[in-house]
């Protein structure tokens, strides 16, 4: 069945926006891991390459006054794993298997309770299993037990989120026959970020060689079952974890599944049963999993930090929970033979504290400052892999800095030294990423006076995933007291500059760091510049400039820096 090209409007502030947002939507490969011990550890599923999402399998013996406990069969599981599945950009998950014994209402949340302060964002207990590692959210696996009150359970989880940020997700997997016995009223809660139905070892409703019919009639009526947001279609990786049938052959899925899933609005991608029997499923089939949607873009807030040793600690600033980026400044003396130095004004800092950030949703960039001294291409190409082994997902070096951490890309704010080489830099980073995943993030913050020395053709590339702005300490192209106008024609040319995918408008978070001018007051952005500039297509939210001298600069914005728009589904 499929979805016609639907206009959902959205009103929020304006009765229509003036821009609709392009861009692939990436449906994702989730599996399950923790209960065969030859399946090797969890970073060697993260590193397999094909995964959005992992679940930990199982948390057990949860509710009726039961001590929780997590039964992965023998392996062992420590948090800078975990920390380096979520630094790969993968979310991992506690998943609740065995028999569910929840007796009550009260007994549902102090679950929640319990799963809260151990395994996620809950700083409640010294004797967290999985140490500082915050997983992303929790699974429901339950096909054991009692089914009352997992809706409340649900529920309860569901409350620790935030309207500013998605602190839990939710995910469940569902047997394909409708209703799912354990799970249906807790589906019906509409909070599941994710359903995987298993579409296999039920006859009624899974793929039989030659027969696509149950399964397409099953997947149809779960597309538009009550409570489903994003839907997963769950299948066998080899025939023998389904001894009652639904295994589906890679080419088959290729060829006739995924065309006529793919077709519905909710399709999120598929869920591979399960890490241990995957051999080469997921890797054959992940070039076809996705689909091209449109979709609204959720705008972010970037900041730096490292130059400043009143600022607290990063963890501090990733806990103050307004930003989406934050830049560790600075990466100073690369090129020209140099020994490329991270200079961040004393302050300590280490993989965990990395990877409790990203454990946030937080994506850490490692920026380059400093005075440029690229001397050739082959130069470039040097300090490319020398980021990449110490600081991204390289595994060439013995002694990265930050330990095992893997950032989520590159920052450039370059503003001395020479321009040369700069953009084969760029290129150079670029080419770590693949056609499946995306392994390196590049973000640019040249001054708004076009164009800018240093990074201009750096920019032109089109890498660069992020560029935010400096529109401040130039007074051609910055707010000043009752006047929008140069900031709005910088503005206006940055958006059609060739190169720009996402733009930020950067602003300094006091007075004090713009001595020669820029400083845009909250309200006034509020008010005034942020309708202005979410007109744009290319907009993607607000540089604070700096994490030390916000104070309540970007808790007081944060609300209004995401904009309202269309949305088209096209189901291709």
């Amino acid at each position: 069945m499929a979805i016609p090209l639907q206009l959902l409007f959205l009103p929020i502030t304006f009765l229509l926006m003036t821009s609709l947002i392009r861009f692939s939507q990436a449906a994702g490969i989730a599996t399950y891991w923790g209960q065969n011990t030859t399946e090797g550890s969890l970073v060697d599923t993260c590193r397999k390459g094909t995964y959005d999402y992992v679940n930990i399998a199982f948390l057990i013996n949860y509710g009726g006054g039961q001590t929780p406990q997590l039964n992965i069969a023998g392996h062992s599981l420590n948090s800078s794993e975990i920390e380096t599945c979520q630094g790969l950009g993968i979310k991992v998950f506690l998943s609740l298997g065995g028999a569910a014994n929840l007796s009550s209402s009260d007994d549902a949340q102090q679950v929640a309770s319990y799963i809260w302060n151990e395994f996620l964002g809950g700083n409640e207990s010294d004797s967290r299993p999985l140490g500082n590692a915050v997983l992303d959210g929790v699974d429901f696996h339950i096909q054991a037990g009692k089914a009352d009150y997992l809706a409340d359970l649900v529920q309860a989880l569901s409350k620790y989120n935030t309207p500013e940020r998605k602190l839990v997700y939710l995910s469940a997997a569902p047997e394909c026959f409708i209703p799912d016995y354990f799970l249906d009223a807790a589906i019906k809660t509409g909070h599941f970020d994710y359903v995987w139905v298993e579409f296999f070892n039920n006859p009624p409703c899974e793929y039989t060689p030659g027969n696509t019919s149950p399964l397409f009639d099953s997947w149809d009526r779960w597309a538009s079952y009550p409570g489903i947001n994003t839907l997963f279609l769950g299948v066998p990786a080899d025939p023998a974890v389904s001894p009652s049938g639904g295994y589906i052959p890679p080419q088959v899925l290729i060829d006739e599944v995924l065309p006529f899933v793919q077709n519905y609005s909710n399709y999120g991608g598929v869920m591979v049963w399960d890490h241990a029997h995957d051999l080469n499923y997921s890797e054959t089939i992940r070039p076809y999993v996705n689909k091209s949607q449109i979709q609204p873009v959720n705008a972010g807030i970037a900041t730096y930090w490292g130059q400043n040793t009143t600022e607290g600690s990063l963890v501090d600033t990733c806990r103050k929970g307004t930003y989406d980026y934050v830049n560790i400044a600075f990466l100073i003396n690369y090129g020209g033979g140099q020994t490329p130095q991270l200079n961040i004004a004393g302050h300590s800092l280490n993989s965990s504290e990395i990877e409790t950030c990203q454990g946030l949703g937080i994506k850490v960039f490692l920026s380059l400052g400093g005075a440029a001294n690229l001397s050739s291409s082959d130069d470039a190409q040097q300090v490319a892999s020398y980021i990449w082994n110490e600081f991204l997902g390289g595994n060439e070096s013995d002694s990265r800095p930050l330990g095992n951490a893997v950032l989520d890309g590159v920052d450039f704010h370059i503003q001395a030294g020479k321009a040369d080489y700069l953009a084969d830099l760029v290129q150079a980073l670029s080419k770590y990423n693949t056609p499946e995943r995306k392994l390196v993030y590049l973000s640019a913050a040249p001054e708004c006076f076009i164009p800018d020395y240093f990074l201009d053709a750096a920019i032109k590339t089109g890498h660069f995933d992020y560029v935010w702005v400096e529109f401040f300490n130039n007074p051609p192209c910055e707010y000043t007291p009752g006047n929008t106008s140069p900031l709005f024609d910088s503005w206006d040319s940055w958006a059609s500059y060739p190169g720009i995918n996402t733009l930020f408008l950067g602003v300094p978070a006091d007075p004090a760091v713009s001595p020669s001018g820029g400083y845009i007051p909250p309200q006034v952005l509020i008010d005034e510049v942020l309708p202005f500039v979410q007109n744009y297509s290319s907009y993607g939210g607000v540089m604070v400039w700096d994490h030390a001298h916000d104070l309540n600069y970007s808790e007081t914005i944060r609300p209004y820096v995401s904009k309202s728009q269309i949305q088209y589904y096209a189901a291709i």
